[in-house]
């Protein structure tokens, strides 16, 4: 709306086509329990206190809050806040995380987008068109048709969603690897789901998924995670496999791998803390690495997993995501016996991953000591 010196004041307006609300509680929706007559709860849920705490956090920030709505007519809520302008401020570029040649890699591909929600399946169409615009998908609207789709065609990736009705995704992968027949019961599945607990996550590589997704998804996580799960092939070309031996590939490594971002926020843009925790994962980070090698070279997977168990939130701290290091797979697959041949190939690219973050951060340590000294 305005600035005065360095505060700016900011106004927006949420806008809605509901059921609206009445003139006799317009001026009742703020209170606490409050809702506009006594069948709305039973109709739509909540508890009455959305609106409470959203106007005690704008009373907080100083601002205000107003509401203009009518019965069928939907409402209008506009905030006004007050801001005051950063004394530093800087600009963070996006890296790109996903290259020309990983576009390559994923061109000509028959994936089964099996969904059963409309909304979910139209999202996940249209960004996968989008990307990659010679892609050819087809629908399974629940797990029983996926597995008919299954038996008539050759799928590059199934995209399997985990609560549907009829059969669900995780039984739908099971009769996948358990009864299909060679060349069909191979293929690379990955869950969609908004359930992504460990205890979740377990069952859905149980059932023989390869990796998941969470709903709802990054684009390039997506891309990246479709890549990882992907048998090699020859880029451009179909039906064909470059790799006679059929190596599941894992997706080739970003041009940066941190992302300082989180850590930022983390510490309230504190250098002094985000240089002791960066400093600290510098130093556990090789030797939970090291550990990784030496378990896997000695075959003790329990040590295996435990040390990846550690070094999975230290990577996490540091902006290193799960698509980027695998380190969530590296766990789980040490606990897998069918799985563990995956292992070398996987610890050879946390490796890499974790040498180019130790250079990343190192240079970044650099940075706030020189922030510091000019400060």
């Amino acid at each position: 709306l305005e600035q005065k010196k360095d505060i700016v004041n900011v106004k927006f307006r949420v806008v809605d086509t509901g059921i609206g609300v009445s003139e006799e509680y317009v001026d009742k929706i703020f209170e606490s329990f409050t809702q506009a007559g006594t069948d709305t709860a039973r109709k739509y849920g909540g508890t009455g206190l959305g609106l409470t705490i959203s106007k005690q956090l704008v009373d907080l920030m100083e601002g205000s809050i107003k509401v203009e709505s009518m019965p069928g007519g939907g409402t209008t809520f506009t905030v006004t806040i007050p801001l005051k302008v950063a004394a530093e401020q800087s600009r963070t570029e996006q890296k790109k995380r996903i290259t020309p040649e990983m576009y390559r890699q994923l061109r000509n591909l028959d994936i089964l987008l099996v969904e059963d929600n409309e909304f979910n399946r139209m999202v996940a169409e249209d960004t996968l068109r989008q990307l990659l615009p010679d892609i050819e998908i087809d629908i399974a609207e629940n797990g029983e048709i996926a597995l008919e789709k299954v038996r008539q065609k050759d799928f590059d990736l199934i995209l399997m969603d985990i609560q549907m009705p009829v059969m669900n995704g995780v039984d739908a992968t099971r009769f996948i690897r358990s009864s299909m027949p060679d060349g069909k019961k191979d293929v690379s599945i990955i869950a969609m789901t908004a359930n992504v607990l460990q205890e979740d996550v377990q069952r859905y590589l149980d059932a023989g998924m390869n990796a998941y997704i969470a709903k709802p998804f990054q684009t390039d996580d997506l891309l990246i995670k479709m890549l990882s799960v992907l048998k090699k092939r020859p880029v451009g070309e179909k039906g064909q496999s470059s790799d006679h031996r059929e190596i599941e590939s894992i997706a080739p490594i970003p041009d940066q791998v941190t992302d300082m971002n989180f850590l930022k926020q983390f510490t309230g843009g504190n250098m002094e803390k985000q240089r002791k925790y960066i400093g600290m994962f510098l130093s556990n980070g090789p030797q939970l690495l090291h550990k990784i090698e030496e378990a896997l070279s000695a075959n003790d997977f329990e040590a295996l997993k435990i040390a990846a168990h550690s070094m999975k939130p230290q990577l996490s701290y540091m902006g290193v995501k799960e698509e980027i290091s695998n380190i969530f797979l590296i766990e789980q697959t040490a606990g897998q016996e069918a799985h563990r041949n995956r292992l070398p190939q996987l610890v050879r690219h946390l490796k890499q991953v974790c040498a180019k973050a130790f250079d990343e951060l190192n240079k970044e340590i650099q940075d706030v000591a020189l922030t510091n000294q000019k400060q």
